[in-house]
């Protein structure tokens, strides 16, 4: 019996849960194996911790903390006291529909975090999505040895703005793991003549597809490079047969998305402490 799900609506709790579990299990199964990272998860903590100068490495991204104010306060500062006795700032805490409780964030402020932003979690029937011609002159390969690794990487450090020695640490994440079916994701690159201008990455657990990394470099874009990497891994994810995709959306990216299906289901706050 499939284990896949399937999908109803983008307002099905279970989504939101899917999702949730699908980013969370990548620090088990992706991010422990990266270079200079060290994995938080614990008994009502999940995050990572580097000297690494990428503020979403350095993060928490889930949280179940006691119900008692004085209790959730020292649980806060417990946390905080790890990233800044190990110089691990800036950092990052997201604040989810899972997260305990649910007014984390007046706590994070009063430890002087500072909200920068909202993700908007999103899920698509991927059996739903009207197909769209590629542009004219683009080529999407799936990454299978180091020289398309490099090209992969090339518009994920240039769209991310990535720390020259994060873009090593994610190379050398990758090209560790290898480019074989019993690798936890897929990488695609999308070539405008020959050169490298768009990235995704497909990580299906939980019951579902998602998808992560989509960049493309400055001068590619509205041109539909976006949709046609985002469509590609939407087409790998269907041929091993799952049926729901999901993916984090920036504001930018959020019209790229809508217009292939994804619809929202739930958001996550970020807040930002520099220590």
């Amino acid at each position: 019996m499939s284990t896949h799900r399937q999908f109803s609506e983008a307002t099905d709790p279970g989504l939101v849960q899917a999702l949730e579990a699908n980013i969370n299990a990548q620090i088990a199964l992706m991010y422990a194996d990266m270079p200079g990272v060290e994995t938080l998860a614990e008994p009502g903590l999940l995050g990572m911790i580097t000297e690494l100068p990428d503020p979403t490495l350095n993060a928490v991204y889930q949280a179940t903390f006691p119900p008692e104010p004085a209790e959730v306060q020292r649980s806060v500062a417990q946390v905080l006291d790890r990233y800044r006795s190990r110089g691990c700032l800036p950092m990052t805490w997201f604040v989810t529909s899972s997260t305990q409780p649910a007014d984390l964030g007046r706590y994070l402020e009063a430890q002087r975090l500072v909200h920068i932003g909202r993700t908007l979690g999103m899920a698509a029937d991927l059996w739903a999505v009207e197909e769209q011609p590629p542009p004219a002159g683009l080529v999407i390969e799936q990454v299978g040895d180091e020289q398309q690794l490099r090209q992969w990487l090339h518009p994920v450090t240039v769209g991310f703005e990535l720390d020259p020695a994060v873009a090593s640490a994610f190379f050398a994440l990758f090209a560790g793991r290898g480019f074989g079916p019993d690798a936890p994701w897929r990488l695609f690159v999308g070539l405008l003549e020959g050169q490298p201008v768009a990235s995704a990455r497909l990580f299906c657990t939980a019951g579902v597809a998602g998808v992560y990394h989509v960049a493309v470099v400055l001068q590619a874009r509205g041109r539909g490079v976006g949709s046609a990497v985002t469509l590609a891994t939407m087409r790998a994810a269907r041929a091993l047969g799952y049926r729901v995709g999901v993916l984090v959306s920036s504001s930018e990216g959020y019209g790229v998305y809508h217009r292939l299906g994804f619809r929202e289901c739930c958001h996550a706050d970020a807040y930002r402490w520099p220590g």
